[in-house]
């Protein structure tokens, strides 16, 4: 499956996606308030402490809202303040390396320890240390992504099982923040060069 990413100008969605998240919290702030102070919001790791208390407001209006409401917070934040203090965000980095992992993989699917494998053979890049000098670990990766609403979860790689990602959970993150326009080819059924075998649909 094709699937055409987006570019996504950082002063068109504020204009747009904000002034709507300005509008509902006025509604919400009238009918929802005590539900609104008793939320603790979960806040994207990419941003940094003064990001995240700025934020923390919007997030416990958007989760008293709805989910669709927690992705639109989420993408807000990590689009305008995603990279404050460091260019680019590690969550847009690790997102774009994971891109080229799939890329290169040509699968529809990847087990957690082989993402990061594939992660680590680059030494330029942070992720080989990430970890006090260590790889980056499982869980790391999953609570960067998770700023994304990219979960891992239990996969199907030829007869056996394992944590993992599938691709196509990725395609909305990828259409929202890799810039510039590009194509990607994201698909159901391709060789699995990591393994040497085919992988299959669940």
């Amino acid at each position: 499956m094709m699937i055409k990413l987006m570019r996504h100008c950082k002063k068109k969605f504020a204009a747009t996606d904000r002034q709507s998240l300005k509008l509902l919290s006025h509604f919400l702030t009238l009918d929802y308030s005590d539900d609104v102070r008793a939320t603790k919001p979960s806040l994207p790791d990419c941003l940094n402490d003064r990001a995240q208390d700025n934020w923390e407001p919007l997030f416990a209006i958007a989760m008293t809202a709805g989910e669709k409401w927690i992705r639109l917070a989420q993408a807000a934040a990590i689009v305008i303040s995603g990279d404050e203090g460091q260019s680019p965000s590690i969550g847009i980095e690790l997102l774009k390396d994971i891109y080229d992992v799939i890329e290169a993989t040509q699968a529809d699917r990847i087990s957690s320890v082989n993402l990061i494998t594939a992660l680590c053979a680059d030494v330029e890049k942070p992720w080989a240390t990430f970890n006090r000098g260590m790889p980056i670990s499982p869980r790391q990766v999953a609570n960067q992504l998770k700023a994304f609403g990219i979960h891992s979860g239990t996969i199907r790689i030829n007869t056996t099982t394992a944590k993992g990602y599938l691709f196509l959970n990725f395609a909305d993150a990828f259409s929202r923040y890799l810039l510039p326009v590009e194509e990607i080819s994201v698909t159901t059924s391709q060789v699995n060069h990591d393994g040497g075998c085919m992988v299959t649909p669940m």
